[in-house]
């Protein structure tokens, strides 16, 4: 039975926060050897632990538990999750050391959910992981980013694949936000010596993952508070929820005592109190009373605004992606103060603020059009960086002139294309790419760059830009252009293509041929049976032809018996027709009714198809 220890927990109120060192026990996680001693992960990740929680213990509002107080006692991975469980925990942070066959690989980086679980709780680890991470990254440990793996052997419920990683995939089946941060890499000498070969390094390091995860609660430190000014709900420190309360009491007109609520001391209380609570309890200023300490954006963060919403709806929704179709994971309330992560100029961002329902802080997409932005940051560049595509960081120095040098991760994305109408030279390295613009007066100035995943993790790839200085290539004159470069992630491809036999299969039904040329990037061309030009209107079916990689391939889509891009009762009535030998269906049309694959025909496929229809009706 585990049992808190609530001796060191007295300042607790409401935020519950369980800390898991990794392995443990029986299991020491990895080994390496410097300098003829065994340096194991677990002692190491049981240090940084204890750091990261004497760090917590700071502040006010705040329970934090461990799943083990030392390395004797293993614990499975569900028994880490159940007891944040059973504690009501608002998130369980599992602590490691990474490690590497390949003894190159260095940094830090997070592992968090995919989402896959239709929670929207990955919102919430992505931004806790993001925040510890830049805190690390200030200790001067490379930045690998936020991470995703998923399963192949395990589903949710919803019956999508579900994360590979214990941890967390328990945690998603608990509705509890969990994350694993691996430090650095014990398996790189240089980590393992400038980060964790001594104790005060690791307090280091667990210091700062601590303060990762207060800046993203927006905890205060007990003794920072010499008043009451800005704590509204009077429970001695000051947090995002006095943030909420106040703009709450403000839509109601129902502002309570002014010499608390007046934290800017300008004789009214009004949004801008509250924008001032709410960055007091971010850390982005020092002190009230009329912005003293101006407010700054976070690294990251783009913009900030105020939800502008229509009277006859208050709210304004935050979701799990950019568009109507995603679920509501909570909403902002009009005339919220909200920082802008990323999608600044689209019809979505995404944005972090105060949940008008919980209180809390939540992170999400909303729609640009209910935004009011009152504060931009300002690229020090002369080129406009235009950023397309999910977790796209972008770090930019000041432009000298004449080189553009773009690095990202190999393992991760690699380069789809280069579109520009300049001349160029580029020099491609593994993971780098350098490109020098020849002078040329009659070409434009743009450059687009689209990147493509390999995997399902590399939405969160960092991409760095940089400029370097003007150098002559081979004798030819360059140039310090383009004025604007645009970064694109291409969208990963809907379907898994299967060819045989000269068929292709893995399309699905309801895909107009404009839709699958634009988003099934080998899919060069599409036919009709005839040989002309598909038009892009049309549905893809049954016996069409695509080109991909110079060939041609006849398309099958299983259920699409007639060939007219659905399946529906006439493909059932075409099977019974060739069971009937009325008709008989011959090649693409032969397999897309052969619906198990065992080259017959029969009443099998029939139940099939008619199980495909059931399933895809509204």
């Amino acid at each position: 039975m585990f049992e808190p220890n609530n001796q060191e927990n007295i300042k607790a109120t409401n935020l519950v926060l369980v800390l898991d060192p990794g392995h443990g026990g029986s299991d020491p996680g990895a080994v390496y050897y410097y300098d003829g001693i065994p340096i194991k992960e677990a002692e190491l990740n049981m240090k940084i632990a204890l750091a990261v929680r004497q760090e917590l213990l700071k502040y006010e509002g705040v329970s934090v538990f461990l799943t083990r107080e030392d390395n004797s006692k293993y614990l499975a991975l569900d028994e880490r999750v159940n007891i944040a469980a059973s504690l009501n925990a608002d998130a369980i942070i599992s602590i490691h050391n990474n490690a590497s066959t390949n003894q190159q690989a260095y940094g830090a980086e997070v592992m968090v959910p995919s989402g896959n679980d239709g929670s929207g709780l990955h919102l919430i680890s992505k931004a806790l992981g993001d925040s510890i991470l830049d805190e690390l990254t200030q200790l001067g440990i490379h930045r690998r980013g936020l991470m995703q793996r998923l399963s192949s052997t395990y589903k949710y419920k919803n019956g999508k694949p579900a994360d590979y990683y214990g941890i967390i995939r328990h945690s998603m089946n608990n509705s509890l936000p969990g994350i694993i941060v691996e430090c650095a890499f014990l398996s790189n000498e240089n980590d393992y010596r400038t980060f964790l070969n001594t104790d005060e390094k690791l307090e280091k390091i667990g210091q700062a993952v601590g303060r990762g995860i207060a800046n993203y609660y927006g905890l205060m430190e007990g003794n920072n508070q010499t008043n009451s000014l800005g704590d509204i709900n009077q429970d001695t420190f000051i947090s995002a929820y006095d943030a909420y309360l106040l703009n709450k009491q403000i839509g109601l007109g129902q502002v309570g005592d002014a010499a608390i609520s007046d934290v800017n001391s300008d004789g009214v209380v009004n949004i801008l109190d509250v924008k001032e609570i709410l960055e007091f309890s971010a850390g982005l200023r020092n002190d009230f009373s009329g912005g003293v300490t101006r407010a700054i954006l976070k690294p990251g963060q783009v913009a900030a605004g105020i939800i502008m919403t229509q009277e006859d709806d208050p709210y304004l929704n935050v979701r799990t992606g950019p568009g109507v179709s995603y679920p509501a994971i909570g909403a902002y309330n009009k005339g919220t103060y909200i920082y802008i992560t990323s999608g600044l100029g689209d019809k979505w961002c995404y944005a972090r603020g105060i949940c008008v329902f919980s209180g809390r802080i939540i992170e999400g997409y909303s729609s640009m059009a209910y935004i009011d932005v009152i504060e931009q940051k300002k690229e020090d560049t002369e080129f406009e960086v235009q950023i397309n595509g999910p977790g796209i960081s972008i770090g930019n120095a000041e432009v000298a002139s004449g080189c553009i040098a773009i690095q990202f991760n190999p393992d991760l994305i690699e380069i789809e294309s280069i579109d520009t109408d300049m001349e160029y030279v580029s020099s491609n390295e593994t993971g780098f790419l350098k490109i020098y613009f020849i002078k040329s007066g009659s070409l434009s100035d743009t450059l687009n760059i689209c990147f493509v995943a390999k995997d399902a993790s590399a939405e969160n790839a960092d991409v760095t830009l940089s400029f370097s200085e003007l150098t002559d290539i081979e004798g030819m004159e360059l140039e310090a252009k383009p004025k604007t470069i645009t970064l694109t992630f291409a969208e990963p491809m809907p379907f898994e293509l299967e060819i045989k036999d000269g068929y292709v299969y893995g399309f699905e039904c309801g895909y107009t041929v404009g839709e699958i040329l634009e988003t099934c990037r080998v899919v060069e061309g599409v036919f009709l049976e005839s040989g002309e030009n598909a038009p892009k209107d049309v549905l893809l079916g049954t016996g069409m032809k695509v080109s991909m990689e110079g060939s041609v391939y006849i398309v099958v889509i299983f259920g699409d018996v007639n060939g007219d891009g659905t399946t529906d009762i006439c493909d059932i009535e075409c099977i019974q027709k060739h069971l009937l030998e009325a008709s008989v269906l011959e090649g693409a049309y032969f397999n897309a009714a052969d619906m198990n694959c065992d080259s017959v025909i029969n009443a099998l496929d029939i139940g099939s198809c008619q199980k495909l229809i059931y399933d895809s009706a509204p």
